[in-house]
């Protein structure tokens, strides 16, 4: 996308629907579990998303499922014609719940699996959260909630990226989603980092799986597909463009990832969203992004990617406007 470019208003919200989590996870970058909007606050935000034609929110955390009143929200998104979609760490997924949800209109929820068996995803999400994440898997797929698992590749897990594909087919997912981790929590070297090689040798083997994957879905990294097929890279990232990203305290953000750095002050109400989303310098930061790099300014794929990821510029770098570190296109990184 061009700079500059924006919509009036966002298609697409992110919503941290609770500070609070059942889980303190190794790579999470909160840095407080406890802000949570109103019921009421939360219905004007979905009645003003109606009126502005919203496509969907996806309601995520903290640990959404916390939230006692969090069928309710599915069913008020869903009766304002707003596809809801909840990601959630799947470790409070029963099957009564999930029965509420899918009643209430949820057709499509994410469960996060960080490793290819117990051991190594438990050492990132703590222990029992394995099963208890494979369990709530099956009580999406028997209430007919099309079943996303969200796979954080990091470098000590990386080599195991065919078997989290094996075991996702083995579950019952529907789709696998693959993202690289950023050290946004730590910065430096957090022992998960990544560097080009790492995402190369990457490379190969998630592209080559698209092709035995059978009916499990595959949605790649940007940094490994840029250029689109089965990622959304094809249009360029949407953080504060086409996405908005609203926090646990009504503050907003225009990147998920970096919610904690990059943020409005909190919205008093509604009324105030518009206002923030179009004229806030949080957003128009995000607009205008000039990467000061030669490379990135001869790219074929420069406006395909706009720049690269920024938040991965920002956790490995410490400068917003660097070239993002991970890109395979600059350089020997495409070869």
């Amino acid at each position: 996308m061009e700079n500059g470019f924006f919509l009036d208003f966002p298609l697409f919200i992110k919503w941290n629907i609770t500070g609070r989590c059942n889980l303190r996870c190794r790579h999470c970058f909160l840095s407080s579990y406890s802000a949570e909007p109103d019921l009421n606050v939360v219905g004007d935000l979905i009645s003003l998303f109606r009126e502005r034609k919203v496509v969907s929110v996806i309601l995520t955390g903290g640990e959404p499922l916390l939230r006692p009143d969090i069928a309710d929200i599915v069913g008020m998104l869903s009766r304002a014609s707003i596809r809801a979609i909840l990601a959630t760490n799947g470790t409070l997924l029963t099957d009564g719940l999930v029965r509420s949800l899918a009643d209430n209109g949820l057709k499509q929820c994410q469960v996060s699996l960080d490793g290819h068996d117990e051991a190594s995803h438990e050492r990132i999400r703590g222990a029992g959260t394995f099963k208890k994440a494979l369990d709530g898997l099956a009580s999406l797929k028997k209430a007919g909630i099309r079943a996303i698992l969200g796979h954080t590749l990091n470098s000590q897990n990386a080599a195991h990226a065919l078997d989290v594909a094996r075991l996702a087919a083995a579950a019952g997912a529907d789709t696998l989603r693959y993202e690289l981790f950023l050290p946004i929590r730590d910065g430096g070297d957090s022992g998960l980092n990544f560097n080009v090689a790492d995402v190369v040798r990457l490379k190969k083997d998630l592209l080559g799986l698209r092709k035995k994957a059978g009916g499990l879905s595959i949605v790649l990294p940007c940094a490994i597909n840029p250029a689109g097929g089965v990622s959304d890279a094809s249009v360029g990232c949407g953080a504060g463009t086409t996405t908005c990203v609203i926090n646990s305290d009504l503050s907003l953000s225009p990147c998920d990832l970096l919610c904690e750095k990059e943020r409005t002050v909190r919205m008093r109400g509604p009324v105030e969203f518009a206002a923030l989303w179009r004229e806030d310098s949080v957003f128009g930061k995000w607009r205008d992004i000039s990467v000061p790099d030669g490379v990135c300014a001869a790219c074929s794929e420069r406006k395909r990617c706009g720049f690269g990821c920024r938040a991965a510029a920002l956790s490995y770098t410490g400068d917003f406007s660097a070239r993002d570190p991970l890109c395979l296109l600059a350089g020997k990184g495409e070869q």
